[in-house]
């Protein structure tokens, strides 16, 4: 099932802030077609009358909850505002929604509030994206900043995918973990990955005896309870298969 690009058009009564958690209205139908959504990145555009408008933020959608009749409210966390306003480039709807984007048209707008770096497109599958910082801060948040790998606090973590977009990987925080960037580094080379119990296989010959020093003394993936059950197994066994595809070439 494809992953909807989504965005909620609303009226802001005052700025966002980085980091900030928002709720904004949307129809009871478009939390039911949308719940399987939570946990994806999602855009902010703002429509009050008089005013130009345009796409402002994007945060992650964390879930929603009933509003008066036939309302729902949609939950954005880890808001963070554009540097400035990216224009519409279709008329926006009156009312305040939940609606999907056209892919290209949320990438445009994602890569011109946060231009990319300029990086080896070889290894682009792997590397942060203004989407997947978002996912970071969240999974910080969730992990208490304790690196996935070594099951130690860390201020320099990040958000590695496990299954990369172009190679059948979805947009949902479950495609992720919390690592340093050495382990990480090492994760999207498949010199480690996940086994079936959620226990670390580690290729010797392709990590050092620095980096497999640090791995957690229980030897599984050091994974909070709340970020168990979403957790993408399809992912980690894919990765896991090309770990040990890997080895045998």
């Amino acid at each position: 099932m494809r992953v909807a690009r989504l965005v909620v058009f609303t009226h802001l009564d005052h700025d966002l802030r980085d980091g900030a958690s928002r709720q904004f209205t949307c129809s009871a139908a478009e939390a039911r077609r949308h719940a399987h959504q939570v946990g994806t990145p999602i855009l902010i555009a703002d429509i009050t009358p008089a005013l130009a408008g345009g796409y402002v933020a994007q945060g992650i959608l964390s879930g929603f909850r009933p509003h008066g009749a036939a309302g729902a409210l949609a939950l954005v966390e880890d808001i963070r505002a554009f540097p400035q306003d990216i224009p519409f480039q279709e008329p926006p709807p009156a009312a305040e929604s939940l609606a999907e984007l056209a892919d290209d048209l949320f990438e445009r707008i994602i890569a011109q509030a946060r231009p990319a770096p300029d990086v080896d497109e070889a290894f682009s599958p792997y590397l942060p994206t203004a989407p997947q910082n978002a996912f970071a801060a969240q999974l910080a948040r969730r992990q208490n900043r304790r690196c996935c790998f070594s099951d130690v606090k860390t201020n320099r973590g990040e958000a590695f995918i496990i299954r990369p977009l172009a190679l059948g990987g979805t947009w949902n925080i479950g495609n992720f973990l919390f690592l340093d960037p050495e382990p990480g580094a090492l994760f999207a080379n498949f010199a480690w990955t996940i086994g079936p119990r959620l226990e670390i296989l580690i290729d010797a010959y392709a990590v050092t005896s620095d980096i497999a020093d640090t791995v957690n003394r229980a030897g599984m993936l050091a994974i909070a309870d709340s970020m168990i059950a979403t957790l993408d197994r399809t992912a980690i066994a894919w990765h896991r298969e090309h770990f040990f595809q890997r080895l045998r070439t």
